[in-house]
């Protein structure tokens, strides 16, 4: 009888210690549910860079979605549902609001769900400049990918097919007041022939 009554108890802090369950009753869910059996894409938000937000569901269940990009190369990422602030439908499009944000990992070459939400148009910045070492450290995995990689203006980050590169953390380097004061610079990679 000790045994039963340690396997009962165990059980009870076990599931008291889960979060809780998404149901079918939750209209989130219903909505994710509906999007995953039709096949649509969905719009998530907020996700860095900004240029292609669409996923397709391609597994569903209550604690989490694993969602994927198609193309060239294709991108999964499981999201948990807790992470859901809303999933919504108008008319044919679905759009999934996240607490936090998807991020791209410039030199892993994936994207990534952090829980820290954005903090301005490009995502999370770090205080950097040219020569810092973990800077250096992201420029050099670039490099050993193919990738060029340089300090841009802010004005200028995505001329020349550059594009904001981000840490194995999420960040991207940010330099200000270096060439003048108010000015900011972006480090920005880009493949070879990608104008």
């Amino acid at each position: 009888m000790p045994v039963l009554r340690s396997a009962v108890e165990a059980e009870i802090v076990s599931a008291l210690q889960r979060p809780p369950e998404r149901s079918s009753s939750d209209p989130h869910f219903r909505v994710l549910k509906e999007a995953f059996f039709q096949g649509a894409e969905l719009h998530f938000e907020p996700l860095f860079p900004s240029s292609d937000n669409r996923f397709r569901i391609i597994e569903l269940s209550v604690q989490e979605m694993k969602i994927e990009k198609g193309g060239p190369t294709q991108y999964q990422l499981a999201i948990p549902l807790a992470s859901v602030e809303s999933a919504l439908r108008d008319g044919r499009e679905y759009t999934v609001t996240l607490r936090g944000r998807i991020q791209w990992i410039s030199s892993k070459g994936s994207y990534k769900l952090f829980s820290s939400p954005p903090i301005d148009v490009m995502g999370v910045p770090k205080l950097s400049s040219p020569g810092d070492k973990d800077a250096e450290k992201l420029r050099q995995k670039l490099e050993e990918k193919g990738y060029y990689s340089q300090w841009n203006q802010k004005s200028d980050v995505r001329s020349d097919g550059y594009e904001v590169a981000y840490d194995d953390d999420g960040k991207y380097f940010r330099c200000e007041d270096r060439i003048r004061p108010g000015s900011v610079e972006i480090l920005v990679a880009r493949r070879p022939g990608r104008f």
